[in-house]
């Protein structure tokens, strides 16, 4: 069956829930039901509740294939908004009007904010601080700046970058006693920045960096937007993040610029200019023209062939050794696997940052000792720096 197609995810994703959810929600009005209940009162609950069943089973035994496919479909559907550049014909084609325009929207958000030292390329100063409706003990400090240079170039763009991790040091640390995090508890509360620059200039470099651009800690999220005044264009990342529980602060920030900037939503359809597909889509089976049933049997056939080359190569490594493969890292200690992420430096591509997991991945995912998890960080290191790169690790933590 080639309907529907990749391309068009949010169909993709209807389709995908409607043919898990069908048979249970068509069996409550099934014409059988009343023929049913007058053959026998057995058949009528065994007619309404064995589609649940067989539902709940399916999404259990699936659900790796399900997540797969859905994520996939999200991450595209993300893809699909964003942009090389906006326009905005709501804003007009004058420097001076969409500087007005952009200002003026920016006074209606939250609270200002004084600096007792404010740069000079620093304009207004925005705060909000609201709590989380998927984390209750969670804030969201919202933060909204808006600069206003001549020319945005790597100088300035870097310049304005530690303009903003200063502020956001100072804004963004308060914390109301009611929603106050739980003793012991290690979540901050999350501080989302929204960076507008009005510039009359953006140099190319920066304006290619800036559509797939994101600066993020543990506890905080940038997104820059550049305004292009003389050519009134508009650099930023436009691409959400897929979520199921909490919402992500990338999105958040992603919504003030919607509303500070355009004034709404971005006018995706007066905007062709679209980026090109990932390679890691490509790498992954992932085409647009496939059909969403192709797809899900081609990943299905992934997601076997992988747990098999997997357990494979686990019960192929030696004690004691280390193997990096596609961005991850596999430590054997007797016989028990642990896998960890590898993240590259942006800025050097002889630093590796590696990512500790919790629990072994072969072939029990029990929780690593500290004794364990040190000895695998000493193998790892050995390992990469053996290759020549510079370690950095993310420490998870970690009980007996």
């Amino acid at each position: 069956m080639k309907w529907p197609r990749l391309k068009h995810p949010l169909l993709c994703n209807i389709v995908l829930v409607c043919s898990v959810m069908a048979p249970p929600i068509l069996s409550l009005f099934f014409p059988t039901l009343p023929v049913a209940a007058y053959i026998h009162p057995l058949l009528l609950p065994v007619i309404m509740f064995a589609p649940w069943v067989w539902a709940i089973w399916f999404m259990i035994s699936h659900y790796a294939l399900l997540m797969m496919t859905s994520i996939c479909l999200e991450m595209y559907h993300a893809h699909l908004h964003g942009r090389r550049y906006f326009t905005c014909p709501k804003n007009g084609k004058d420097p001076a009007t969409i500087r007005k325009r952009i200002l003026r929207r920016a006074k209606r958000f939250g609270y200002p904010y004084e600096l007792d030292a404010m740069p000079q390329e620093l304009v207004s100063v925005r705060y909000k601080n609201t709590p989380s409706m998927t984390v209750y003990y969670h804030r969201i400090e919202k933060l909204l700046l808006v600069y206003e240079v001549d020319v945005l170039d790597a100088d300035a763009s870097r310049k304005l970058w530690q303009s903003t991790n200063a502020i956001t040091n100072i804004i963004g640390k308060e914390q109301t006693p009611l929603y106050r995090k739980p003793k012991g508890h290690s979540k901050n509360n999350s501080v989302s920045v929204a960076a507008v620059i009005l510039a009359n200039t953006v140099s190319p470099a920066v304006a290619a960096k800036l559509v797939d651009t994101e600066i993020r800690t543990d506890d905080r999220h940038v997104l820059f937007c550049a305004v292009e005044l003389s050519t009134a264009k508009y650099y930023f990342d436009n691409q959400k993040e897929p979520f199921m529980f909490a919402y992500p602060v990338k999105n958040r920030a992603i919504n003030r610029i919607h509303r500070v900037v355009f004034g709404g939503r971005v006018p995706l359809r007066d905007n062709p200019h679209t980026l090109p597909i990932p390679h890691g889509f490509e790498k992954n089976g992932f085409d647009p023209e496939m059909s969403l049933w192709h797809f899900m049997k081609y990943a299905q056939k992934e997601l076997k062939g992988v747990s098999r080359r997997e357990k494979k190569r686990f019960q192929e490594m030696q004690n004691g050794t280390v193997i990096m493969d596609d961005g991850w890292l596999y430590c054997k200690l007797g016989d028990r696997v642990s896998t960890m992420m590898v993240d590259d430096d942006e800025n050097d591509p002889q630093k590796k940052q590696v990512i500790l997991s919790l629990n072994w991945a072969y072939p029990k995912s029990n929780r690593i000792s500290k004794k364990d998890n040190a000895t695998i960080r000493r193998l790892t290191e050995e390992f990469l720096r053996g290759q020549g790169f510079e370690v950095t690790f993310i420490e998870a933590e970690i009980d007996d």
